[in-house]
């Protein structure tokens, strides 16, 4: 049946399309999920940790507050919240001036 082949092989061209797109949509997502797993596996870091690192405001001295698996919020001496994403979290130096005390 050729009409029933260049119907399956239609679809299967654009399936791949589709996939294409959405893996390349979704890359900054996965990311930071697999950075997520990284810091909590790892435990580079800990909630209770004081630490500065580089941002775009300059040099951000924060407490942590919360990892998730896709960000880590931060509170800096102003009480602002600092939201960082787990992939630039992983990809930036990061200076421990205080480790939470377990």
């Amino acid at each position: 049946m050729p009409e029933l082949r260049a119907l399956g092989t239609a679809l299967l061209a654009g399936v791949s399309v589709v996939s294409v797109v959405v893996g390349l949509a979704a890359q900054n997502t996965l990311g930071n999920l697999i950075a997520g797993f990284s810091l909590v596996l790892y435990r580079q870091v800990r909630v209770g940790d004081t630490v500065s690192l580089d941002s775009p405001k300059g040099m951000v001295t924060a407490r942590v507050e919360l990892i998730s698996l896709g960000f880590t919020v931060l509170r800096d001496e102003q009480q602002q919240e600092v939201i960082v994403p787990n992939s630039v979290l992983m990809n930036s130096t990061i200076l421990r001036v205080a480790r939470s005390s377990d």
